[in-house]
């Protein structure tokens, strides 16, 4: 699905099923993929503890509503020292904080290039709009607003990424 975020889980195991997919033994770690316009998605994972030689790495893959892929084919673990794997800055990377918020939040902007900002409520309006040169922090002030879920959207070269903020008194 093209232009579309998925959650990739990534699993270990021993073996693989006759086809040569899952199961999925052992968690080992996540991304969030975002596919392009032919709806592949390229990524790369910092493991926080390595994979031993001959095991096999299969994967999931889930949509915004919570559907979840079949395991995919799996990949056997090759013996690899001292690699490291160099990688090209994400145009477009944000945290809100704090969250749940009282007084005000700060979107944190870590890409490149500039952003759009959105902070919309639960009923479409917009509440904060604003353009920013990343690396960025753009401040929402919160004191006029009610307190619920916020749709927080920024967008950048074609890339968007939305999180939840929570307003609380």
């Amino acid at each position: 699905t093209p232009g579309t975020t998925f959650r990739v889980e990534l699993f270990a195991n021993e073996t693989l099923d006759a086809d040569g997919f899952g199961p999925g033994a052992v968690f080992v770690g996540a991304v969030d993929v975002t596919t392009d316009a032919s709806g592949d998605g390229a990524f790369t994972i910092d493991l926080t503890e390595p994979l031993a030689a001959g095991l096999f790495v299969t994967s999931t893959a889930t949509d915004a509503d919570g559907n979840t892929s079949e395991f995919g084919e799996g990949i056997e673990v090759e013996a690899l020292m001292n690699t490291t794997i160099e990688r090209a800055p994400d145009p477009l990377a944000m945290t809100v904080a704090p969250n749940p918020a009282s007084d005000l939040a700060r979107i944190v902007l870590d890409g490149t290039g500039e952003a759009d900002v959105l902070v919309v409520d639960v009923q479409g309006r917009v509440v904060l709009a604003e353009t920013a040169r990343q690396p960025a922090e753009v401040t929402v002030p919160l004191a006029g607003l009610a307190p619920g879920v916020y749709a927080v959207r920024v967008s950048s070269g074609g890339n968007v990424r939305s999180a939840r903020l929570t307003v609380v008194r």
